[in-house]
């Protein structure tokens, strides 16, 4: 349901080999859209598609040029909630209060949605993944009011870790999000996120594959951590909501999008 992939180093990096052999790699099963953010000395490059990765022609023009940046978060779709529609592919960008601008992409399903049931804030399509990220700017904004001015560090952090904490109590909660400073990676499914060095910092993804200088270590699952230009900055606490695949469950889904 869905995969993920994150880069953050220290220096800008043109990142084409590694963007390039996800999207063709991990496509053929996720088909129902493809993502991309791209962060370089405070610009960003946000660009998705409801189309199969593989088959797009827009991606490919893309990936011609030079993709430089030093925190990426790429994302291919397997549809479990909304139907195949720009609105629905992932990552959402949203911006707070203070101004900050958050993007997200996650892999797993909501089941058990009163939290995001109840934000106000309107989406613009019809995923729970985009309702997470509402709910997200919902409490920064009611923490900002709250302290009267913008969240530091710790307190952005905070404010996510106490939403997972709860949200990821029988949900599958595999997420990657970036507020213009810190990436924050969370995952609660077994054998479903990894890590390896890269260059001057990180890559991250739900999947291992075997691609030139990448050496996989499974990620500290049911724990935050948020990384810098890099660098672990922060680690939350572990808690423990491990979410378990159901077969049943999985087919369900598998034959009510298998057409879309």
């Amino acid at each position: 349901m869905c995969e993920l992939l994150a880069i953050t180093t220290k220096n800008n990096t043109k990142l084409n080999d590694h963007l390039d052999y996800f999207y063709k790699e991990r496509s053929d099963f996720n088909r129902h859209g493809w993502g991309i953010f791209v962060f370089n000395n405070g610009s960003t490059f946000v660009d998705k598609e409801p189309i199969k990765a593989v088959e797009s022609e827009h991606l490919q023009e893309v990936l011609d040029e030079d993709i430089i940046g030093n925190n990426v978060i790429a994302h291919v779709r397997f549809a479990t909630t909304g139907l195949r529609e720009y609105n629905n592919c992932h990552p959402y960008q949203y911006k707070d209060e203070s101004g900050r601008v958050w993007t997200l992409a996650h892999n797993g399903t909501i089941f058990h949605t009163d939290m995001i049931d109840e934000v106000t804030l309107e989406p613009k399509g019809d995923t729970d993944s985009e309702k997470v990220i509402l709910l997200i700017i919902e409490s920064m904004n009611k923490k900002i009011e709250e302290l009267g001015r913008p969240l530091k560090e710790e307190e952005r952090f905070e404010v996510i870790e106490n939403i997972i904490k709860d949200l990821s109590r029988d949900n599958k909660l595999n997420l990657m999000i970036y507020d213009g400073e810190l990436l924050y990676v969370h995952a609660n499914v077994d054998d479903q996120m990894f890590i390896s060095p890269f260059r001057d910092g990180y890559i991250l993804g739900s999947r291992e594959y075997d691609y030139n200088d990448v050496k996989w270590e499974p990620f500290p699952k049911r724990k935050l951590i948020a990384f810098k230009d890099g660098e672990i900055v922060l680690e939350g606490s572990e808690h423990q909501n491990t979410y378990v695949e159901d077969p049943e469950v999985f087919r369900y889904y598998y034959l009510k999008y298998a057409n879309l």
